[in-house]
């Protein structure tokens, strides 16, 4: 848990602000049960990887993502 915010609510800030708004985010938790998932894709998750999580995957995400 992050101190005053956790990765939900920092990503409904992200979309509510239009400079940030189409910013990719990509959610690593150990919280990957469907009602985490709906959550997170309620907020506006790009994508939500559980843990443990491969980095060679993770990072072929972020080339996924910025490339589109």
């Amino acid at each position: 848990e992050m101190p005053r915010m956790n990765g939900l609510e920092v990503t409904r800030s992200l979309r509510n602000h239009e400079d940030t708004r189409a910013l990719p985010v990509v959610m690593i938790t150990s919280r990957a049960t469907d009602r985490h998932q709906a959550m997170a894709t309620e907020a506006g998750v790009t994508r939500m990887l559980g843990k443990p999580f491969s980095e060679d995957g993770l990072v072929a995400l972020v080339r996924e993502l910025v490339a589109g």
